[in-house]
Parts: C-alpha cells; structure tokens; sequence
C-alpha cells in the first residue's frame, strides 16, 4: 500500500500533500476529510509528480468527491491544486476536478504538470 504525506507550509498557509506508490480511494478520501474536519489551510497543494494514480477508477474519484464535498465548507473560496506529471494521472485529476465542479465543492480546483506553476496559482489570490 502506498503512502500519503502532509506537510503544512505555515509560512506560506500552504499544506502539500505528497503521494508515494499505489494509494487506494479509502486512503485518499480519509486524507482529505482529516484535513477539512481539523484546521484546514487556505490553500492545498496535492504533488503525485513521483507516483501514479493508475490504481483509481473514476468510480473511486466521485465516491471520493461525493464524500468528502459535505465537509468543502470549511474551505470555501480557498484553492486546491494537484500537480502530476503523467498524462494518466493529469487526466485522472482532471476528472476529478470536473467531479468536483459538478456537485458545487466551493473550492476553487486547478490541475498543473509543474510544480512552479501550481504555486504561482494559489499565490495568485493573495
């Protein structure tokens, strides 16, 4: 089973969570409610550049949004991006994004190939 690391960037208001081998829906769906039920950062910065998501289906991405979007509120207004370098995990993560804008998560959600230019996105807002 993979891992997934959360680092909190307090300087910048930035939490970074960095996915390493094969990650399942439970895994990513329990991340993501544990960060939005505690003191969750303005802004999220999701790094799958050194792993896949290929273990996922598009059924687990909407059970993942489906289940996490009751606890959206807390950040609403805030900015999600996910960073990821192959083509699989870019479409994956788009469809994500499309799952999200369809049950109206209040987060304003960007997928990028580059580190750099996902951090002048969420910076953007500042």
């Amino acid at each position: 089973m993979g891992l997934i690391t959360r680092l909190f960037d307090v300087e910048n208001d930035v939490t970074v969570f960095t996915v390493v081998g094969d990650v399942d829906a439970e895994q990513v769906l329990s991340h993501i409610i544990a960060f939005l039920t505690g003191a969750p950062t303005p802004l999220v910065l999701w790094d799958i550049t050194g792993d896949s998501l290929a273990g996922l289906s598009s059924k687990d991405l909407r059970m993942i949004v489906e289940r996490a979007a009751p606890f959206a509120d807390r950040r609403q207004g805030r900015r999600t991006t996910i960073v990821c370098s192959q083509d699989l995990d870019y479409d994956f993560s788009r469809m994500f994004q499309t799952f999200a804008e369809l049950h109206r998560v209040p987060i304003a959600m960007q997928v990028f190939r580059h580190r750099d230019a996902a951090r002048a996105w969420l910076h953007e807002a500042r």
